[in-house]
């Protein structure tokens, strides 16, 4: 009987293990550190122009705080740097300016995911940022260009602020290939 016993808790905690860890990733989710970007209509964007950058608002998993504020902008500023950098076929227009613009990016931050003190040192689990961005040609509302980022955060919140950084500039980076 304790044999028997044994073996059904065994059981037990093996699938329950396996059904625990198991990783489920959503269709068009970045699941690799990096940047995906799927271009929709290449006629409209390689025509390049001005671009307005909305900041960022808090997606499903990201609560909307003042530090989400601060990466939102993070976005902005590093694709503005990438734009002024001097080969970029895009330029800034700030969204309070007159006069329209050719490409609007509005996007989220997906998930803003640190994990505790505990979490960090017994599941090894990583500081994860993703975001996702629409890219729209303004006179059309078309959605020209999707843009996926996942980066894993060494440091806290800093390390959200350069992460946020990072995809503004890359994002700008890729829509210019």
């Amino acid at each position: 009987m304790r044999r028997n016993y044994l073996l059904v808790l065994a059981a037990c905690l093996l699938f329950g293990g396996c059904l625990w860890s198991s990783k489920v990733i959503k269709s068009g989710q970045a699941s690799e550190p990096g940047l995906s970007v799927e271009v929709l209509r290449p006629d409209i964007l390689v025509k390049g122009g001005s671009l307005i950058l909305e900041p960022f608002k808090a997606g499903p998993g990201a609560e909307a705080t003042p530090e989400l504020d601060r990466m939102a902008l993070s976005i902005v500023k590093g694709a503005v740097d990438a734009m002024e950098g001097g080969s970029s076929r895009m330029y800034y227009k700030s969204p309070d300016s007159s006069g329209g613009a050719d490409l609007l990016v509005e996007g989220h931050i997906e998930k803003v995911q640190a994990p505790g003190f505990v979490d960090g040192l017994l599941f090894k689990k990583e500081a994860v940022f993703l975001v996702k961005a629409d890219v729209r040609d303004v006179a059309s509302r078309e959605v020209v260009a999707l843009v996926f980022g996942r980066r894993v955060v060494p440091d806290g919140s800093r390390g959200f602020q350069q992460a946020a950084y990072d995809f503004g500039r890359d994002m700008v980076l890729e829509l210019n290939k």
